[in-house]
């Protein structure tokens, strides 16, 4: 919900972009995924 309020929210609809903040959401994003991936790698989704 956070990347949700930060990336759709305030930089889709509002128009508010913070290069460094969008930069560091970007990396949060990539490193959700490469959770997920790894937790279906191992089985446990």
């Amino acid at each position: 919900m956070a990347r949700y309020k930060v990336l759709h929210g305030e930089t889709f609809y509002e128009g508010i972009i913070d290069i460094d903040q969008l930069k560091s959401e970007f990396k949060k994003v990539k490193k959700y995924i490469e959770d997920i991936e790894e937790l279906l790698r191992e089985g446990a989704l």
